[in-house]
């Protein structure tokens, strides 16, 4: 009896040992228990001794995905994110994970800014993140880079139809400004048993810029791209159109210039209310006549995104004004969304309809907005308004700013060396790694880079918590065939 009771005593003290370190002993988070609507609730960024933060649930354990993980839940999917240019960090944070078999070349960046003045405060000897563009001197190197990095392993392939006059101011009140002619379109395939032919366990990402009311503008043939054996001959053949003797791959700012001369953007427009006439009497007119939707405002749905074969679309546009309810069209944010809904169900491909069992798909709506971060301008517009919609169980919201708020905090204290205030926040905050530092404003890092993108590693902790959400155990766990077992999968830092 006392052997047992000694027994018992061990056994609880080593299951509260692990409760206090890293919450070992919760069960794993997987779409049964985390739900992506309510990955916000309950769950909170905690201290390492580095100087960073590491986000987990409370009442479960927060997956941290390597390459094969992450590959092995969205294989034969095509996630389009579409939006900012958070949605675009989003988008690399990603393509780099699954690519590169890691979500980050390093944990920093080299420069944070003040949130007030954006004076730079200079981090030194660190390389340059592609989750960045304030490392590069200008937009070519940074595309020039992010598009090499993305293509730098063995079975990856990314298309950047990418480009930004330097020379140009972002915008001015004449026509002479970079968002006359600005683009971003950018397609990543993954392939790990190297054949171009396997649409099975391929994984497909893009991001399409989307600045809220700002035309999105791109080129077809470098959308639309194969998924099979000529993808290279294609590639060589477009660019031979396009700007002769000049490759695509890594993308060339002088062959990006002369595509923006040259060749004429055929993306069909999106938002502009010009081309939707018929779409709010349709809704007010609760759905009863299907046909007045029909062909209405959804020609870039049908073209761009049913073309290219998505199946999951993420969009935000919360640092550019887009949807709103308070315009002449009341509620008209409401509608356009409920359009997109419609049009997306209609012309996205489905993954699963013959290969998989219900158990084995991924939990992810078709459509899912996802929110911005807590410095977002529009969040009060346009996030309510697509969290509002999602409430009608037709579409997906990602809250963003919720899990941000409290980074927006700390950093806010850092920002006025309130060193008294954040030992109050940071208290309540667990240490994931047994060693110890001094909490004050100047050994905890910056959580943000400037007043809109966080630092490297908090996109991946974002996307260690939306694959925790969505993909189930028995699908990101298991092995496929063509999988190279002498790779080496490996976890982030």
């Amino acid at each position: 009896m006392i052997t047992f009771l000694l027994r018992l005593v061990i056994i609880i003290s080593f299951l509260l040992s692990c409760n206090s370190n890293n919450n070992n002993v919760l069960p794993p988070c997987t779409p049964d228990n985390l739900k992506l609507s309510d990955v916000s609730k309950n769950g909170d960024f905690y201290l390492l001794s580095d100087g960073s933060f590491r986000y987990e649930m409370n009442h479960c354990r927060i997956s941290r995905f390597n390459s094969m993980k992450a590959s092995l839940c969205l294989k034969g999917l095509h996630l389009v994110f579409m939006g900012d240019s958070l949605s675009r960090y989003f988008y690399l944070s990603l393509a780099s994970l699954i690519g590169t078999k890691q979500y980050y070349a390093n944990k920093f960046t080299q420069k944070s800014f003040t949130m007030d003045s954006g004076s730079p405060i200079m981090v030194h000897d660190l390389p340059k993140s592609i989750l960045s563009e304030r490392d590069y001197q200008n937009w070519q190197l940074f595309y020039k880079d992010s598009n090499t990095a993305l293509n730098d392993c063995k079975y990856c392939y990314e298309l950047c139809d990418c480009f930004r006059d330097d020379n140009l101011k972002w915008y001015s009140d004449n026509s002479e400004h970079q968002q006359e002619s600005c683009f971003e379109n950018r397609h990543f395939r993954y392939t790990p048993s190297g054949d171009l032919d396997d649409q099975v366990n391929d994984v497909r990402i893009s991001y399409i810029q989307w600045y809220g009311l700002m035309p999105i503008r791109g080129h077809k043939v470098l959308s639309i791209l194969p998924r099979d054996k000529s993808y290279p001959d294609y590639l060589n053949k477009v660019a031979n159109e396009l700007c002769p003797t000049q490759k695509l791959v890594p993308v060339n700012g002088s062959c990006s210039r002369m595509r923006r001369q040259s060749a004429s953007w055929d993306y069909p427009e999106f938002f502009t209310p010009s081309t939707c006439d018929g779409i709010f009497d349709y809704i007010k007119s609760n759905f009863t006549d299907t046909s007045l939707l029909n062909d209405k405002c959804q020609a870039f749905e049908r073209d761009i995104l049913g073309k290219i074969g998505a199946t999951h679309l993420l969009l935000n546009i919360g640092w550019h004004s887009g949807l709103s309810s308070k315009n002449t069209l009341n509620r008209r944010g409401q509608w356009w969304i409920e359009k997109l809904v419609d049009a997306c169900g209609k012309y996205f491909s489905n993954p699963y309809s013959s290969t998989s069992v219900k158990a084995n798909q991924v939990q992810l709506p078709r459509v899912t907005w996802r929110s911005t971060t807590a410095y977002g301008p529009f969040h009060a517009e346009s996030d309510t308004v697509a969290k509002q919609y999602s409430m009608t169980q037709k579409m997906g919201y990602f809250d963003i700013w919720e899990i941000t708020e409290s980074l927006k905090r700390i950093d806010d204290l850092i920002l006025s060396n309130n060193t008294n205030e954040l030992k109050k926040i940071i208290k309540t905050h667990r240490t994931f790694d047994k060693q110890t530092i001094e909490v004050n404003h100047t050994n905890i890092h910056v959580t943000f880079v400037d007043p809109a993108h966080p630092q490297p590693y908090v996109y991946a902790e974002i996307h260690n918590l939306f694959l925790s959400a969505i993909c189930p155990i028995n699908r990101s766990n298991r092995q496929t065939r063509g999988w190279n077992r002498a790779d080496e999968w490996r976890q982030h830092p």
